[in-house]
């Protein structure tokens, strides 16, 4: 293990940044425990001369716990069950998963 997958480790065992989270894949159904970080930016789009902002919610979890999260995948968090939408994006190192989500 090198010094940046034992930090990234360190983060998601954090719990004043990361919570055990459930993730169930839609095409087999099978839920697994997972540690996810939660964040929830407004994200601000141009749109015909004017800005349209938006409430979002995403998820970071490690790829080594979600080897390939699909668009409709559910992801509950703290109470809270959302829906992946669209592609889950990687972080620049690829050791991270984006998911953005809607509610369930």
């Amino acid at each position: 293990m090198n010094a940046f997958s034992a930090a990234l480790d360190a983060l998601f065992e954090d719990g004043n940044m990361a919570a055990d989270a459930t993730y169930t894949p839609s095409a087999t159904g099978t839920p697994a425990t997972i540690r996810a970080i939660r964040t929830a930016p407004d994200l601000t789009r141009d749109m015909y001369g004017g800005a349209i902002t938006s409430e979002t919610v995403v998820y970071e979890i490690r790829i080594s716990d979600v080897a390939s999260p699909q668009a409709g995948d559910t992801i509950s968090y703290d109470g809270e069950d959302r829906i992946v939408q669209g592609q889950p994006e990687r972080d620049d190192q690829r050791t991270i998963w984006l998911l953005d989500t809607v509610p369930a």
